[in-house]
């Protein structure tokens, strides 16, 4: 492996449907993304899970090319929408993230 086809290795993604809204397209988070969400810690003070809902739908949503569909600017209109499809959505990016605990009692990390 050179250092070219190791920075391009691909994020698992994955299209589901959502009501109200149709299809999205999800991918994993990026390492990245992963640190913005630890400064924004559930339970530190000034925290809020809205803001993480923010990061976790800014980071891994994308068009049909792949392409983020959202940036910082998008979190006041993301965040005036109703919960649920906002969560359905956010689930599976943690899903695809290995963020949750569908299958297994193991959260440990392989990588």
């Amino acid at each position: 492996m050179n250092k070219s086809s190791f920075f391009n290795i691909a994020r698992a993604t994955s299209t589901i449907t959502v009501d109200g809204i149709g299809e999205v397209h999800c991918r994993e988070l990026s390492a990245g993304t992963m640190g913005l969400l630890q400064k924004e810690n559930i339970g530190s003070p000034g925290s809020s899970e809205m803001a993480q809902l923010a990061i976790i739908l800014i980071g891994g949503v994308v068009d049909d090319k792949g392409k983020p569909m959202f940036t910082n600017a998008d979190r006041p209109k993301l965040l005036e929408m109703t919960m649920k499809p906002l969560q359905a959505i956010s689930e599976e990016i943690l899903k695809l993230t290995g963020l949750t605990n569908d299958d297994e009692g193991d959260e440990s990390p392989n990588e």
